[in-house]
C-alpha cells in the first residue's frame, strides 16, 4: 500500500489532487515501519533537511484536511476489519489444545517448601549505594585519647551515680520519699525566689541608669522655686529651735580645742540667743575663760540618720559669737521671760547656781538648707534679717493638710511640679511655700512647692492652699479622664481595663 500510494517522486504541487484520500494514512504507517526516513510535507520521502522528522511511534506532520478526509472515507475501519478477519481464520486452522487438569498438574517441590522470613536490620542494607566504614587513623593521637577517656570515665561515673540512686530510691519507703519531693520542691521554690530576686535586682540597677524625664524636670523646678532669703532662713531657725549644741574652747585643754554641750535656749527679738547656764557646768567655766563660742540648731522634726539621706536634707545652722554675762536686773527679768515662755517646765532657772547668759556680737551664720542649699550670711546680714511670719503657724497647718488633705498634697505635686509621687507629706510651711517629704519608687526626698503669692498669715495661708488645691484637683481630673480617653480608643471593649482590675484583685 505505501508502495501503491505513497509515490515518492510526485511533485509536491499535485499530490492533494493525484492521491487517494487513503494516502495519509499510508504515510503514517510508514513512518512506524521506517522512522528513519524523512516525510516531505508535500507527501515524497528524502533527506531533505527543510522536512519534519518523525519521531519513532509518533505522528506524521500531514496536512489537517488529509486527515480528516482520511476518516471521512473509512480507511482505517476497511484496515482493521480485514486484519480481524485474517487472526480468525488463522485461529480456525490452528489445532484444538487439550485443558490442563489442576489434578494432574506437577507442582515443583521447591515452590511448596515455606519461604525462610528475610530479617531487615537496619535500612542501610537497601541504599544503592552502601555506607562506607569509618576510616581508622593511621597514627594515634595521644591528646585524643586522653579525652576519650576522660568522657568515659565521665560517663562510667554518672552511669555509678544513677545506679545507686536508682537502688536507694527502689529502697526508700513511702514516708521517706514524700519527705524528699517536699525537700525538693522547697530546694525549687527557693531557686526560684532567688533567680526572681536577682532578675528584680538587675533590673531595677538598668532602670536607675535610665535617665527619667520627670525627675529631670523636678531637678531644673527646683533650681527655681522660689525659698526664703538664707538670712531670713538662719533667723527662722534660730527663733524656731529650743535646744542646741553649745560649742566652747576646753579650758582644761588649754583653750586650743572645742568641746560641744547640748542647751537649752530661747531668742529675743534681736535674734540673739538666751541661756541659762549652771556655775557647775564645764561649758560655763570655759566662757569665763574665753567668750568665744558657736551655737548649732537643726530644723524642727529633724530625723539624723533613722531615714537615711533624709538627715542630709534637714535644715541646720550654726551661729557664731561672744558669750556674755547678764547682770542687770531688767536684762535678767526680761531673758527669764523669753526663756520661760519658751521653757515652762524650767522651774530648775531660779536656783542659786544658775545665771543668765546671752550670745551678742554675733560675726555670723552658716546655713545648710538641704541637697544644693548652703552658704553664709554676715553678722549685719543676720541682725537685719526679720523671722518668717508664717513659721509659727506651720505644725498646725501641716498636721491638718497630712491628715485631712493628703490626696489634695499628691494632686499639688502631681500639677504644680510635674512629679508622680506615691506619698506626700508637709514638714514645714512658710511665707513663701511649703517643704514636703515625697516617696517616689521607694525613695524618699525633699520637695520645695512655692505659693502662688506671698502668705502673711495663717488666714492667707488658708485661702492660698484652697486656691492651689482646686487648680490642681480640676486639673488632675482633667488628665484622668485624658487618660481614660485614651484607653477607650486603644481598648473600646475595655478587656484591658478588666484585665487590670482582675490581677488587682488577685484572681
Amino acid at each position: 500500500r505505501a508502495r501503491t500510494h505513497a509515490r515518492p517522486h510526485a511533485p509536491r504541487a499535485s499530490s492533494d489532487a493525484r492521491f487517494p484520500l487513503r494516502a495519509p494514512h499510508a504515510l503514517s504507517m510508514l513512518a512506524r515501519i521506517a522512522p528513519g526516513f524523512i516525510l516531505r510535507r508535500g507527501g515524497g520521502l528524502a533527506s531533505s533537511s527543510v522536512s519534519t522528522r518523525v519521531p519513532p511511534g509518533g505522528r506524521s506532520s500531514i496536512p489537517r484536511r488529509a486527515a480528516f478526509a482520511t476518516r471521512a472515507s473509512g480507511g482505517d475501519k476497511k484496515a482493521k476489519g480485514k486484519d480481524k478477519a485474517k487472526k480468525k481464520e488463522t485461529l480456525k486452522a490452528a489445532p484444538p489444545q487439550p485443558k490442563a487438569d489442576p489434578a494432574k498438574a506437577v507442582v515443583n517441590e521447591e515452590d511448596r517448601a515455606p519461604k525462610a522470613a528475610v530479617k531487615v536490620d537496619s535500612f542501610d542494607q537497601f541504599d544503592r549505594v552502601p555506607k562506607r566504614p569509618p576510616r581508622k587513623s593511621s597514627f594515634a593521637n595521644p591528646k585524643q585519647k586522653a579525652i576519650d577517656a576522660k568522657k568515659a570515665a565521665e560517663r562510667a561515673e554518672k552511669e555509678a551515680a544513677d545506679a545507686k540512686a536508682a537502688e536507694a530510691k527502689a529502697k526508700q519507703t513511702p514516708e521517706e520519699a514524700a519527705a524528699e519531693h517536699a525537700a525538693a520542691m522547697e530546694a525549687d521554690a527557693k531557686a526560684r525566689e532567688e533567680a526572681k530576686a536577682a532578675q528584680d535586682a538587675a533590673r531595677a540597677a538598668w532602670e536607675a541608669n535610665q535617665p527619667d524625664p520627670e525627675m529631670e524636670r523636678f531637678h531644673e523646678h527646683q533650681k527655681t522655686a522660689v525659698k526664703l532669703a538664707h538670712a531670713d532662713e538662719c533667723r527662722t531657725l534660730i527663733d524656731q529651735g529650743r535646744y542646741g549644741v553649745l560649742s566652747t574652747f576646753d579650758a582644761k585643754l588649754g583653750g586650743e580645742y572645742p568641746t560641744g554641750a547640748v542647751v537649752g535656749f530661747a531668742s529675743d527679738d534681736a535674734g540673739c540667743p538666751i541661756f541659762a547656764l549652771s556655775s557647775m557646768s564645764g561649758h560655763t567655766r570655759d566662757l569665763k575663760a574665753c567668750g568665744r563660742c558657736s551655737l548649732t540648731v537643726t530644723q524642727k522634726g529633724f530625723q539624723g540618720s533613722t531615714e537615711g539621706f533624709q538627715s542630709a536634707a534637714d535644715a541646720r545652722v550654726t551661729l557664731v559669737g561672744d558669750m556674755e554675762a547678764i547682770e542687770d536686773d531688767d536684762g535678767v527679768a526680761a531673758a527669764r521671760e523669753t526663756y520661760l515662755a519658751k521653757h515652762p517646765d524650767a522651774f530648775w532657772v531660779d536656783f542659786g547656781d544658775f545665771s543668765w547668759h546671752r550670745m551678742t556680737a554675733t560675726k555670723g551664720a552658716r546655713l545648710i538648707g538641704g541637697f544644693a542649699r548652703a552658704g553664709g550670711v554676715d553678722g549685719d546680714a543676720y541682725a537685719s534679717a526679720t523671722q518668717d511670719p508664717v513659721a509659727q503657724y506651720s505644725t498646725p497647718i501641716a498636721t491638718h493638710m497630712n491628715v485631712d488633705h493628703e490626696k489634695d498634697l499628691l494632686d499639688l505635686v502631681g500639677h504644680f511640679v510635674k512629679l508622680t509621687v506615691d506619698k506626700c507629706r508637709i514638714e514645714s510651711v512658710d511665707a513663701l511655700g511649703l517643704n514636703l517629704l515625697v516617696m517616689r519608687r521607694g525613695e524618699k526626698f525633699k520637695v520645695r512647692l512655692p505659693f502662688a503669692e506671698e502668705a502673711r498669715d495663717r488666714p492667707s495661708v488658708k485661702k492660698v492652699l484652697v486656691a492651689m488645691t482646686k487648680e490642681a484637683s480640676e486639673a488632675m481630673k482633667m488628665k484622668e479622664r485624658w487618660n481614660a480617653y485614651g484607653d477607650i480608643k486603644d481598648d473600646p471593649m475595655g478587656n484591658k481595663a478588666r484585665a487590670a482590675a482582675m490581677a488587682a484583685q488577685g484572681e
